[in-house]
């Protein structure tokens, strides 16, 4: 099973350059200790075979053969004096050895009759690992001291009458300008090597870091929180879950052994993820758990990620709230049933003291208009409580729109202009129908009354399509009328705000209700052309959370 995480678990820190810098520098001397213990066999292999067919060692056999011989045994014993660190006594002897290398080469080049036998390009070896660890003037001078050590075996073959002609000197001064040229270029190289080392070992301790601090929030978090995988196997676990389940947090069991409720509840999301799962009853002292899974990737046998939440603590925040909210509506109910019972009241005075009944019918009027006001915002505020939750369906919305504008006209306003445009032509919505109804419902008669009294024309717009930005479905009710005063856009959409006297103002407030209760979301935004534009954007159809009721087009 995979280890679980532990907030005493210690993530081991990335290295630092001078660490990173060590690291290479040991793996070069390694390798290039392997390689002159090679290159010393060769070399002494070499001149042990026919010298009838081959040049090196030419001029002077037995003394190739020797310093081939002592090259191997110096091969075999700077390994075990020159263990790889950063001590500045331990880099000089390995400079003083890479010398010594350039050396024992260029003196095996000139009894083999100098650059024409091609041991020279040896030193192109030991030129580049030599740069690979020191760089600047001190990685310059290897390739200084090896053309130096070539010119002079050039010289020196040229003086003692060999068969050296005076072009070698030219082939000499090619093959140290080769030296310099490998120093430069693996300089370069290196640098760049060890500059994205750095950056990696950055980036390792900032994602080391972060994890740390994630792991510490996860921990530390009241939900608690697992991740386990298609077979049931817990990957990550924090302490508030651990607790609950009364599983230890290092290393828990599989899920179906230690909650197989859980287990049952996980099944039954895999082959219905649109429904909420039950809770997991209280046992064993621990609090009635309200569960929620989260996929970790589009695969289906990714990681899934598992909420578990005191389900009393929710209940009881969401009473806090249910009781702040009711205290805020009644004191608003208060007050706008206040004016219109002072009205009555006022009204009725009036008819008990009035000797005369010249004035009856407008008192009447009166009375009566006010306690049809008063009843209306009382059915508004049972309508609130009495709202049942959604029922979504996935609506094609042309086709939807076009019904709804067909029954407008046909039961409320025959005469109202309601151009449809929807943009794509599919666009589709995951939405309870009849309380879509009831919102647009209530847009379009807003629309349309302040159309009427700013324009002789009863014209609503409704537009509806994908958003290009957020790829979610929209729609929008755009009206003709003067819009919306600005010092009014901060309480449009509370309760009881209106700019009617005969208005309740709960519309807006039952619509924007109703949409959060869809997972929508309603706002109001400055048409274009003047006029008021609400628009409603819908959730993803495809990542509705709640059960599907059905399917209509």
């Amino acid at each position: 099973m995979t280890n679980t995480s532990n907030p005493t678990d210690t993530t081991p820190a990335a290295p630092d350059a001078t660490a990173l810098s060590r690291r290479l520098n040991q793996r070069i001397m390694r390798v290039y200790d392997f390689y002159r213990i090679v290159l010393a066999v060769v070399l002494a292999l070499t001149i042990l075979g026919d010298l009838s067919v081959r040049e090196v060692g030419m001029t002077a056999p037995m003394l190739f053969l020797g310093i081939a011989l002592l090259y191997l045994a110096g091969a075999l014993f700077v390994p075990l004096v020159n263990r790889p660190s950063q001590d500045p006594t331990t880099l000089l002897r390995g400079f003083v050895f890479l010398s010594l290398d350039t050396l024992v080469i260029s003196t095996l080049m000139t009894v083999s009759g100098g650059v024409a036998s091609g041991l020279g390009t040896l030193n192109l070896i030991t030129v580049a690992s030599g740069n690979m660890i020191w760089s600047g003037r001190i990685g310059q001078l290897l390739a200084a001291i090896a053309t130096l050590e070539v010119m002079a075996a050039e010289i020196y073959l040229h003086w003692a009458g060999g068969d050296t002609q005076s072009a070698d000197f030219f082939q000499a001064g090619i093959l140290g300008a080769l030296y310099f040229i490998t120093a430069l270029t693996m300089q370069y190289l290196t640098q760049r090597i060890r500059s994205s080392d750095v950056l990696t070992a950055q980036q390792a301790r900032d994602i080391a870091d972060l994890q740390s601090l994630n792991q510490s929030i996860v921990q530390r978090m009241r939900t608690g929180i697992l991740v386990i995988d298609a077979q049931g196997q817990v990957r990550t676990i924090n302490q508030a879950a651990a607790a609950w389940l009364q599983v230890p947090v290092d290393s828990p069991p599989p899920v179906p052994h230690f909650a197989p409720a859980l287990w049952e509840r996980f099944r039954t999301w895999q082959s219905a993820p649109q429904r909420q799962p039950a809770n997991l009853a209280a046992q064993h002292g621990a609090p009635e758990l309200e569960v929620n899974f989260a996929p970790l990737g589009d695969d289906p046998s990714a990681d899934v990620l598992v909420f578990l939440e005191d389900h009393a603590l929710l209940a009881q925040q969401a009473q806090h709230l249910k009781l702040a909210s009711l205290g805020r509506l009644s004191a608003s109910i208060a007050h706008e049933i206040r004016n219109p019972l002072s009205a009555v009241s006022h009204a009725a005075q009036l008819i008990a003291d009035a000797p005369e009944r010249n004035n009856l019918d407008r008192l009447t009027h009166i009375i009566v208009t006010n306690c049809e006001r008063m009843n209306a915002i009382i059915e508004s505020v049972l309508s609130l409580s009495r709202r049942s939750p959604p029922h979504p369906q996935n609506l094609a919305l042309r086709r939807w729109l076009e019904e709804f504008v067909a029954d407008y006209r046909e039961q409320i306003d025959p005469d109202a202009e309601l151009p449809i445009q929807v943009e794509p032509d599919d666009a589709h919505v995951n939405v309870d129908p009849s309380q879509l109804r009831q919102v647009l419902t209530n847009l379009v008669d807003n629309g349309l009354r302040y159309s009427r009294s700013n324009h002789s024309s009863e014209r609503v717009s409704l537009k509806a399509g994908i958003d290009a930005r957020l790829q979610l479905p929209y729609l929008e009710v755009s009206d003709t009328g003067p819009g919306v005063a600005a010092d009014a856009l901060h309480s449009l959409f509370e309760p009881f705000h209106t700019t009617e006297h005969s208005g309740t103002g709960l519309g807006l407030f039952l619509a924007r209700e109703l949409c959060q209760a869809n997972q929508a979301h309603l706002q109001y935004q400055p048409s274009a052309g003047g006029g008021a534009c609400f628009r409603i954007t819908f959730s993803h159809p495809d990542r509705y959370r709640g059960t599907t009721a059905g399917t209509r087009h």
